[in-house]
């Protein structure tokens, strides 16, 4: 049975480290880098906004000192996405009276969208200056002109820090029923390798930084860094430690015919630590493409090649057969309807090559998500409160047959994955997450048959 031990181990450390990413750090960093690669959400599809932004323009052409008017057609350029209509707007009000600090405001608001960050923390400076100011508007200005600074460093220093406690009706990843195959012959497995239920206290660390090389095609340093820790309360030989790093220059594509399409090659090396030994390495690279479609639409492409590395240990004697080349496609396309709302799909496709004909396999995932916000019902907690859903379906066809196992069929799994997360902020930085997923995965060999239930609660600090 030494040999179903191992494999129901190396099948938790795939799913544990992506679980547990997925549900621990959750890419919520990305919000403050996402202005830079996708333009901002607008209402230009609306023709009743449209016409009502027109009829504003004329108004304000027809009463050109008119300050109300001027600044009704300047609200209605934001929502629109006429950033520089509505910047022309402003200023031609503080021509006639200079002393709008709202306007002020506005206006390094409106500059710090477009991206220039050194007249936006100007007039937010300017802004400050108002002696009557209200408290709630202060702490905007101090949040935009904090971020304008950040900007206008060529570091740029961004993560998240996540903690927590999970529990999983499946930790080891073990099959649902002890009627394995061995050798194509019905085998019964120990109990200590079917399914078990444990809990575990984990901590994932997010970081990226940007290196602003000051070019006129907005060129940087991108470097992502990810680390996980996940501490099993029973299942000890599970204890997982996972270091992930990549950096490449992220630049704009053709920014004569394109506008804000972004690309980055890059450079990225994994490595896993299982049950206090070395599981596995990885090291390759990639391009990454981020393409917005139009103001409500984006598309982002990410292409690698990876080789891995797996170490044998005493446990585990026979891990090396799982080195292999690794050839990944994924595609995801976002819409955002408006409000706080995103909506798209994800597309993966792998192809592993490995040593051993058995461990190669050719997977096609589908990913269907869905977020939203929504203002906080208690008075005492910021907004947005945030909820995800996500369903993924997955199918992998292995290449060879596994003569230990089955020695007429190849293996050929079919998963389904529902995951539902929700987030309440605390303060500006720190929030409450929750995480529910359910895994179905059912396999022509029941060795690989199983179910996991997941349920996680942690704090997140964001900066």
């Amino acid at each position: 049975m030494r040999r179903q031990k191992s494999s129901t181990k190396i099948r938790h450390v795939a799913f544990s480290v992506l679980a547990g990413l997925s549900a621990a750090a959750a890419i919520p960093f990305e919000a403050r880098a996402q202005a830079d690669a996708v333009p901002p959400v607008t209402e230009a599809a609306d023709p009743d906004l449209k016409a009502a932004y027109e009829a504003a323009f004329q108004r304000m052409l027809d009463n050109p000192g008119n300050l109300d008017i001027t600044f009704a057609f300047a609200e209605l350029a934001m929502r629109i996405g006429d950033f520089e209509g509505a910047i022309s707007a402003l200023e031609r009000m503080l021509l006639i009276n200079p002393d709008l600090p709202r306007v002020r405001l506005e206006l390094g608001v409106l500059y710090f969208r477009i991206g220039s960050y050194a007249i936006a923390r100007s007039y937010l400076q300017e802004a400050m200056r108002a002696k009557d100011m209200p408290d709630n508007i202060r702490s905007r200005v101090e949040i935009y002109l904090s971020e304008a600074n950040k900007r206008l460093s060529r570091h740029k220093f961004f993560g998240s820090i996540a903690m927590g406690a999970r529990y999983q009706s499946n930790a080891n990843g073990g099959p649902s029923s002890p009627a394995v195959l061995v050798g194509g012959v019905i085998a019964t497995l120990n109990d200590e390798f079917t399914q078990q239920a444990d809990y575990n206290l984990f901590a994932a660390i997010d970081l990226r930084h940007r290196y602003d090389l000051q070019r006129q095609d907005r060129s940087e340093i991108d470097t992502r860094f990810s680390f996980y820790e996940a501490k099993q309360q029973d299942q000890e030989q599970l204890d997982l430690y996972y270091l992930r790093i990549s950096s490449g220059p992220r630049t704009a594509f053709a920014p004569d015919l394109f506008d804000n399409v972004f690309v980055r090659p890059y450079g990225q090396a994994d490595y896993t630590w299982l049950e206090n030994s070395t599981y596995s390495a990885s090291f390759g690279g990639g391009l990454e493409a981020e393409i917005p479609v139009n103001a409500r639409n984006a598309l982002s492409l990410d292409m690698q090649l990876r080789q891995n590395i797996y170490r044998n240990s005493a446990s585990r004697p026979h891990n090396s057969r799982q080195d292999s080349l690794d050839k990944e496609i994924s595609a995801t396309f976002r819409h955002l309807p408006g409000g706080k709302t995103t909506v798209g799909i994800n597309l993966r496709y792998l192809i592993r090559t490995a040593r051993i004909s058995s461990n190669s396999y050719r997977q096609l995932a589908a990913t269907g998500f869905w977020s939203a916000g929504f203002d906080s019902p208690l008075q005492d907690l910021p907004s947005p409160w945030k909820v995800s859903l996500a369903v993924t379906r997955q199918i992998k066809a292995y290449r060879g047959i596994d003569l230990t196992i089955d020695p007429l069929h190849r293996r050929y799994d079919e998963e389904w994955r529902l995951g539902l997360s929700g987030e309440i902020p605390l303060s500006g930085e720190w929030s409450l997450f929750t995480n529910l997923s359910r895994s179905v995965v059912n396999s022509n060999q029941p060795n690989f048959d199983y179910t996991n239930t997941v349920v996680s609660l942690g704090a997140r600090l964001l900066f």
